[in-house]
C-alpha cells in the first residue's frame, strides 16, 4: 500500500517503450520458472525487475504507507492533507501548486525531522525485515537521511513536471 501518483500522459508514452521487453521476460521467467530453471527464472527476474523500473521511471512517484513515508517527515498525511484535495482521484494544475507549496512551506519540520533521525530520536522502516526498526547504526540513519532528501528531490521533480506539462495528477491514494 502506499501513494501512487501519475501524470498520465507522460507516465504511458514511457510505460509503453518498456512494456514489450517487460512482458517478454515475465513469459522467459515464467516458462523457466515451471520448468523448474531456478537460476534462469532468477536471471529472467533481474530483466524483469529493471523493465518495470524503466516502466515507472517517468511520470510516476510512489510513497509508502509506513513509517518511510516522506510525507510524514513533513507531518503531513496522504489521507488527511492530500486527498481532501482531490477532485475526481486527481490533482488539478491549481492544487499541485499548492502541494508544492505546502511542502516548500514545512522544509523546516522535514530538515527538524531529520536532523533527529540523525541524532537517533526517529524510528524509520527496515525494508527488509518488514518492522519498525528500533536501533540504528549511525550509517544506517545517514542513509535514511539521503533516502528522504532524494525523495523529495523526486517528488518536487514530478510535481514540477506536472505544472510545466500543464497535466493533472492522478492519485490513487
Amino acid at each position: 500500500m502506499g501513494a501512487d501518483l501519475y501524470i498520465n500522459p507522460l507516465f504511458e508514452q514511457n510505460s509503453e517503450k518498456y512494456q514489450l521487453h517487460f512482458n517478454m521476460w515475465v513469459g522467459i521467467r515464467d516458462k523457466a520458472k515451471a520448468e523448474g530453471r531456478k537460476e534462469e527464472a532468477d536471471n529472467a527476474q533481474i530483466e524483469v525487475t529493471k523493465y518495470y523500473n524503466l516502466m515507472n521511471s517517468e511520470g510516476y512517484f510512489r510513497d509508502p504507507y509506513n513509517s518511510s513515508d516522506l510525507l510524514w517527515q513533513f507531518n503531513l498525511s496522504w489521507w488527511d492533507d492530500i486527498n481532501p484535495q482531490l477532485i475526481n482521484g486527481q490533482l488539478n494544475v491549481r492544487q499541485v501548486r499548492w502541494f508544492l507549496e505546502l511542502l516548500d512551506g514545512r522544509e523546516a519540520v522535514f530538515e527538524r525531522n531529520l536532523t533527529d533521525l540523525l541524532e537517533g530520536h526517529n524510528k524509520v522502516w527496515d525494508k527488509k525485515e518488514n518492522y519498525p526498526k528500533q536501533e540504528l547504526t549511525k550509517k544506517e540513519r545517514k542513509e535514511w537521511v539521503l533516502y528522504y532528501h532524494r525523495e523529495y528531490s523526486n517528488l518536487k521533480k514530478f510535481l514540477m513536471t506536472a505544472i510545466e506539462l500543464k497535466s493533472p495528477v492522478d492519485c490513487s491514494l
